[in-house]
């Protein structure tokens, strides 16, 4: 009976320890069950996690299309031809030549223009034209009244068709002046734009924005 009953204290024990484990181990399913939870979290987790492995996949995805982006940009910056940009020194040089261009153009107008030219004894001013071909008229007038002088000729026996299309018939010494002062008046124009050209003399600053004014010209 003793060791019945120590068997059953040990059954009992037993029974106890059996007890134990199964509280034990229903402790242990109730930790498995939270480890289940703690699994279905993580799963949850993992789930978020992979929502932002989305959401991460997109902005890299983003990423690579401005990272495209900045090197087609960078592409095409380097294919600029450098030797196209213009500077300040550029601009000033071109304002400068389209100026040339102009003096010279403004130079052709006025002596298509003309002027006009006192001639002793006549009432009005002539007006005269410079052009290349007026020149070598003029030149001829010039030789041919020097000569009609030299001769001792004093009557008006030339002639010379005006700017303004009107003949004058002059003596030589008539003509010698009303030449002359047309041939000075075109070198003087003549002067005055190589002179604005080359930066000679009131003109070391360059060609003025103005060169067709009147002030600028003889």
């Amino acid at each position: 009976m003793l060791r019945v009953g120590s068997a059953g204290t040990d059954l009992s024990g037993r029974s106890t320890a059996i007890g134990g484990l199964t509280t034990r181990a229903t402790m242990a399913e109730g930790g498995i069950t939270s480890q289940a939870q703690d699994i279905t979290d993580l799963q949850s987790n993992v789930t978020a996690a992979q929502g932002d492995i989305s959401a991460t996949s997109g902005a890299v995805g983003r990423l690579s299309t401005r990272v495209t982006n900045a090197e087609g940009i960078r592409r095409r910056k380097m294919s600029i031809d450098y030797s196209q940009i213009v500077t300040a020194a550029d601009k000033a040089a071109a304002e400068q030549a389209a100026r040339l261009a102009g003096v010279n153009a403004e130079r052709t107008r006025r002596l298509a223009g003309g002027t006009a030219f006192a001639v002793p004894g006549i009432t009005d001013p002539i007006p005269l034209t410079g052009r290349p071909f007026d020149q070598s008229v003029y030149l001829s007038l010039l030789v041919s009244a020097q000569g009609y002088k030299a001769a001792g000729v004093t009557d008006p026996i030339q002639t010379v068709r005006a700017g303004d299309d009107v003949i004058h018939k002059l003596t030589p010494d008539q003509m010698i002046a009303l030449v002359s002062q047309a041939m000075a008046w075109v070198e003087d124009v003549m002067a005055r734009s190589w002179e604005m050209k080359d930066r000679a003399g009131a003109y070391t600053a360059g060609i003025p924005a103005d060169y067709a004014d009147d002030a600028h010209w003889p």
